[in-house]
C-alpha cells in the first residue's frame, strides 16, 4: 500500500496569543503516515480561552474554501489536568474536538477562530516519505528516522573510530567509578526490533553492523549484559508488530536476568493477557493500526511516585518507591525511554527506582544525591553511534528544555513544582524553580 507521510511544521502561533491561552493538537501529530487512497486526517484536540468565547476550529487549503468546525467534545480530562476542576458540567467541559476532515493531499493551514479573530496555528505538509516500513506478516519497523535505524541494520552506518574509542573509555571510566563508590552496576544495549526479528525485516543485514562493532565492547569490563542470550528463541513474545520497545514479557526476561547478574534471589512473577495497542510504529500511520501485545495484568508491587520533573524525553527525571520497603536497596537508571517501561517492573527487586533519561551517561551529581546501591546503564542501540559520557549534568538538558517552553508551559510547570513538599526532594525541586526563574547562579 502506498503511503505518504504528514508532517507538522511552521507554528505561526505559539500558545497564550490573544484570547487563546492554551491548546493541544493530539492528531496529527508528529509524523504520520496515510494510505494516498485515504482522504480522510483525523482532526482531534482541545482549546482553553482566557475568557468566555466563541470558538471554532478552522482549515484551510490553497485551493478549497475555508472549513469551520464547533468544538465537538467533552473533555473532563482537560478540566481535572490543566484547570484543576473535577465538577464541571458536560457544557462547560466542551473544549475538544474531533473531526476526519478531508485533505486531498493538499498542504492545510490549521487555526482557531476565537470571537471572529482567527489564529492561525500549524501548517501541515504532505511528503512522500515513509516513516514506518511494513515488513512480513505486518510487522513494522521503523524508517527514515534520524538515527539511521535501516543503515544500521544493513551495516552502512558504523561507529567511527574516534566514538569506539570513546566507548571504551566509557566503560573503563564507569566501571572505576562505581567500584570506587561501592555500587554495583550493569550495562545494557536497549534492542533494536529489527535485529531479533530478521524473517519479517524488510531489509538485508550488513555482514558487520554496528552489534558486532560494540560487542566486545560491552562485555570487556564486566558490566554488560548479553540481550541476545536473554531474548532466545522468545523473540515473537519479546517484541510485537506495533512498536520499536520490547513488549512486558520482553522487558520481565530482561529484567530478571539484570535481577540474576546482580545476585538477587527475587524474580518478576508476573500474569499477562493480551490487548489490542498501536505502539509508536502503529500509531505512526491515520488511522492508526492495532496489533497484539503481551501486557502484564497482576503480579507487580504497589507504589508510588514520589517525583517527576514534567519534562520529555532527554532530561526527565523520575522517582518511584514501593508502597511497602522489603529490600533495603535502590537503583539509579540512566537511559531512554525504554526505562520507563521498565520502571515499576525494577521494583520487584528495588525499593526506590530513579530513572535519568540521558541515554546511558552517567551523572555523578545524581549518585551523590542518591547514594544508590545499584546502577543501570542503558542506551537505546539505535543511540549508539556517539558514544555517551561517564561525567554529564542533567541539568543542562533540563534547562534547554525549560528554555523553549511557552509561556503557559512555564506556568504550569512551575504550579507542579511547588505543589511538592520542599522537605521530599529539595535538590529536584529546587533546580527546577530555579531553572523557571531562569536563576542557576
Amino acid at each position: 500500500m502506498k503511503t505518504s507521510a504528514v508532517l507538522l511544521c511552521d507554528i505561526t502561533h505559539e500558545k497564550g496569543v490573544g484570547l487563546v491561552d492554551t491548546w493541544f493538537l493530539e492528531s496529527p501529530r508528529g509524523i504520520l503516515q496515510i494510505a494516498d487512497n485515504d482522504p480522510n486526517l483525523l482532526l482531534k484536540g482541545w482549546i482553553l480561552t482566557k475568557e468566555p468565547a466563541n470558538v471554532r476550529i478552522v482549515v484551510q487549503d490553497k485551493w478549497s474554501p475555508m472549513m469551520k468546525f464547533e468544538l465537538n467534545t467533552v473533555r473532563h480530562d482537560v478540566m481535572e489536568k490543566i484547570l484543576r476542576l473535577e465538577f464541571v458540567s458536560d457544557i462547560s467541559a466542551t473544549c475538544g474536538f474531533e473531526y476526519y476532515i478531508p485533505h486531498f493531499g493538499n498542504n492545510l493551514e490549521f487555526g482557531f477562530e476565537v470571537d471572529d479573530e482567527i489564529y492561525w496555528i500549524y501548517s501541515v505538509r504532505f511528503e512522500s516519505t515513509e516513516m514506518a516500513c511494513e515488513g512480513r506478516n505486518g510487522w513494522l519497523y521503523l524508517a527514515n528516522d534520524s538515527n539511521n535505524s535501516r543503515e544500521q541494520y544493513e551495516g552502512n552506518a558504523l561507529i567511527d573510530k574516534s566514538n569506539i574509542d570513546k566507548w571504551n573509555k566509557y566503560f573503563i571510566d564507569c566501571k572505576n567509578y562505581l567500584i570506587s563508590n561501592n555500587i554495583a552496576g550493569c550495562f545494557f544495549p536497549a534492542p533494536a526490533k529489527e535485529f531479533f526479528t530478521q524473517e519479517y525485516c524488510p531489509w538485508q543485514r550488513g555482514a558487520k553492523t554496528i552489534v558486532e562493532q560494540l560487542s566486545s565492547q560491552i562485555n570487556q569490563q564486566g558490566l554488560g549484559i548479553c540481550v541476545e542470550t536473554i531474548i532466545g528463541d522468545e523473540q515473537h513474545l519479546c517484541f510485537w508488530q506495533g512498536d520499536t520497545h520490547l513488549s512486558d514479557y520482553g522487558n520481565t526476561k530482561l529484567l530478571n536476568a539484570i535481577f540474576i547478574h546482580f545476585g538477587f534471589n527475587e524474580k518478576i512473577n508476573a500474569t499477562y493477557l493480551i490487548n489490542q495497542s498501536s505502539g509508536d510504529l502503529g500509531s505512526k500511520f491515520s488511522p492508526p493500526r492495532f496489533f497484539a501485545k503481551l501486557e502484564i495484568a497482576s503480579g507487580l508491587p504497589e507504589y508510588r511516585i514520589l517525583f517527576d520533573n514534567g519534562i520529555t524525553n532527554r532530561g526527565h527525571i523520575l522517582i518511584i518507591e514501593r508502597a511497602e520497603k522489603k529490600f533495603g536497596r535502590s537503583c539509579v537508571v540512566f537511559g531512554g525511554s525504554s526505562a520507563i517501561y521498565q520502571s515499576r517492573l525494577l521494583l520487584s527487586g528495588f525499593d526506590r527506582v530513579i530513572i535519568i533519561e540521558n541515554w546511558g551517561s552517567l551523572d555523578r551529581d545524581i549518585i551523590k544525591i542518591e547514594k544508590p546501591t545499584h546502577v543501570i546503564l542503558q542506551s537505546s542501540l539505535r543511540f549508539m553511534l556517539r558514544a555517551a559520557s561517564s561525567n554529564i549534568d542533567i541539568k543542562i538538558d533540563i534547562f534547554k528544555k525549560i528554555s523553549e517552553m511557552t509561556e503557559v508551559e512555564r506556568r504550569d510547570l512551575r504550579s507542579r513544582m511547588e505543589a511538592i513538599h520542599e522537605i521530599t526532594h529539595p535538590a529536584y525541586r529546587n533546580f527546577m524553580l530555579q531553572a523557571l526563574d531562569n536563576d542557576l547562579s
